[in-house]
């Protein structure tokens, strides 16, 4: 039985594997850059749905105060997203349904998309749903 020395640090065998750090850096910075960014889009998303929760509280609040509307919740519900979106939602929809007992907002828009991925859109839809206020006289019992 021969054994065979383990090859030396300065030996030619060695001398295979050289640019292989190359190779792997070219490989995995792109794929470390598409998670960077993919991390980042996903705090885009989460601040655009932030920003339309927002707006739909607000839209609520307008909408069923005693004396208020669906219009007027929509309104108030297109202004605030003008005050606050700063472009972090496209191609908003502001929806008001007033009912006898509750009123429903619903806003819809999508996130700036910043990873280049046909077909993955990043669709925002924040919905607010309270009863309407009126006024229950003292002894009426409700």
């Amino acid at each position: 039985m021969v054994s065979t020395p383990l090859p030396l640090l300065g030996s030619p065998v060695r001398g295979r594997d050289r640019g292989a750090g190359v190779v792997e850096s070219v490989i995995a910075a792109p794929v470390l850059m598409l998670m960077l960014l993919l991390v980042i889009q996903v705090g885009i998303w989460a601040h655009a749905h932030h920003v339309a929760a927002a707006a739909a509280q607000t839209a609520l609040a307008t909408a069923r105060a005693e004396e208020g509307s669906a219009g007027t919740g929509s309104a108030a519900g297109a202004e605030a997203l003008g005050v606050n979106a700063g472009g972090a939602l496209e191609g908003v929809a502001v929806e008001v349904d007033r009912g006898a007992e509750t009123v429903t907002v619903t806003i819809t828009g999508q996130a700036p998309s910043i990873v280049p991925i046909p077909g993955l859109d990043w669709d925002v839809e924040a919905s607010a749903t309270g009863p309407v206020e009126r006024f229950i006289p003292s002894g009426s019992g409700g």
